[in-house]
């Protein structure tokens, strides 16, 4: 009687016997791991190990815009480089350019000069000197009237229609008209007052001459 009993009491107890065992060990098995050196260098090598391969990467920055463009150099430089240098000429000594509008009788030989610079060239100097003194006389009765009855074919009428006065001939010049080679034009610069009394030089005018005979005649 009292072994039956006891057998039916040790299954329950045993069971529940066994339960507390798997229990205990598993527990054991939890602190055993826990306290293992092993399992704590395992986890701090694994919290360590991602800030340090953070703390290895190359750090990437991106310039600005002003330090990624190339320097330029600088403008005095690349304006000696691609320019040349200026040249400057000046006027020759012997009158090469013209005086100033108003600068009087003073200045009129470097009219003439400039003049002679411009000719053809194409007269003897002796025939050119001649037909330039009667171009200046044909020129001279044009503009005041003295004279014109030397030229009755070239002055239809005895009197200018305008008047000027303070007149003078500032330089003249021959040469043949390349068109008409047996032609002579005389080209003049010339200063005068009109009849309201404005007085301007650099005034132009070309006396034709043709030749009749042994003599030179004016012609329009």
């Amino acid at each position: 009687m009292s072994t039956r009993q006891s057998s039916r009491l040790s299954g329950p107890a045993l069971t529940a016997v066994a339960a507390v065992l798997a229990i205990a060990g598993a527990g054991l098995l939890a602190v055993s791991a826990s306290a293992d050196p092993s399992h704590h260098a395992a986890a701090s090598r694994t919290v360590v190990a991602q800030p340090r391969d953070i703390s290895l990467r190359p750090a990437v920055t991106t310039p600005s815009p002003s330090a990624a463009r190339p320097a330029r150099p600088p403008r005095s430089g690349h304006a000696a480089a691609s320019r040349p240098p200026a040249v400057r000429t000046r006027a020759p000594a012997t009158g090469g350019a013209l005086p100033p509008p108003g600068a009087g009788p003073e200045a009129d030989p470097l009219v003439q000069d400039a003049m002679n610079r411009a000719a053809a060239g194409n007269l003897a100097p002796a025939t050119a000197r001649h037909l330039v003194a009667l171009a200046k006389a044909v020129w001279t009765a044009d503009v005041t009237g003295a004279g014109r009855d030397r030229w009755p074919g070239y002055f239809t009428d005895p009197a200018p229609s305008t008047v000027y006065t303070r007149f003078r001939i500032q330089a003249a010049a021959a040469g043949r008209d390349p068109e008409h080679p047996k032609d002579v034009v005389v080209r003049l610069v010339w200063a005068g007052a009109d009849p309201a009394g404005m007085f301007l030089d650099g005034r132009t005018a070309a006396i034709r001459l043709i030749k009749e005979g042994p003599s030179w005649t004016p012609v329009r």
